[in-house]
C-alpha cells in the first residue's frame, strides 16, 4: 500500500465554496464593524462571548492532545490530526484577543478608576484587578499556550516523517 501526503491537494469542487465563504466572512466583518461603531459596549460583550467559545474549543483540543500524549494510548490516534489542527488555531486566537484588550473599559467595571475609588470591595481587589496585571497575565498565558501548541505540533509532524521510535517516546 502506497502512502501519499494529501495535505496540500486542492479539491476543485470546493474552490467555489471557498470564495462564497470568504465573501460571507467579509460581509460579517462589515456588519460587525457597523455594530462596533453604533454600540461598542454591546458589540464587545458579544465579541467576548463568541471569543471565549472559540478559545475554549481551541484550548480544549490542546488539552485533549496533551492528555493523549501523556497517556500514550491508542485511543487518540484517529483524533490526533483534528486535535492538532484545532490547537494550531491558537496564534489566530491570540491576535483576536486584541479587541478585548483595547475595549476593556467597555467590558470590565474594575477598569473605571472612579468606580474603584468608591467601592470598598474593588479596592481590596485592585492589585489583581487592574489593566496592567490583566494584560501581563494574558500575555503569559498566550505565550505558554502557543509554545505548547507549537511544540506538540512540531513533534507530531516529526513523528510522521521519521520512522525513529525515539521520537514517539519523547512525546
Amino acid at each position: 500500500m502506497e502512502f501519499r501526503d494529501t495535505a496540500d491537494v486542492a479539491i476543485p469542487e470546493l474552490a467555489g465554496l471557498q470564495r462564497r465563504f470568504l465573501l460571507a466572512g467579509a460581509a460579517g466583518a462589515a456588519v460587525s464593524l457597523v455594530g462596533l461603531l453604533l454600540t461598542p459596549r454591546q458589540f464587545l460583550q458579544s465579541y467576548l462571548m463568541a471569543y471565549m467559545l472559540c478559545l475554549g474549543v481551541t484550548l480544549g483540543c490542546l488539552a485533549l492532545g496533551m492528555v493523549h500524549q501523556l497517556s500514550g494510548g491508542a485511543w487518540g490516534v484517529v483524533l490526533r490530526r483534528s486535535i492538532g489542527a484545532a490547537s494550531r488555531v491558537l496564534p489566530v486566537m491570540t491576535a483576536m484577543f486584541l479587541p478585548i484588550a483595547i475595549g476593556m473599559s467597555f467590558l470590565y467595571p474594575w477598569t473605571n478608576a472612579d468606580l474603584v475609588a468608591h467601592n470598598e470591595l474593588l479596592q481590596h481587589k485592585r492589585l489583581y484587578l487592574n489593566t496592567s496585571f490583566f494584560l501581563v497575565r494574558a500575555a503569559v498565558y498566550f505565550t505558554i499556550w502557543n509554545a505548547l501548541a507549537y511544540f506538540l505540533s512540531a513533534w507530531s509532524l516529526e513523528q510522521d516523517r521519521s520512522p525513529d521510535p525515539r521520537i514517539a517516546s519523547r512525546m
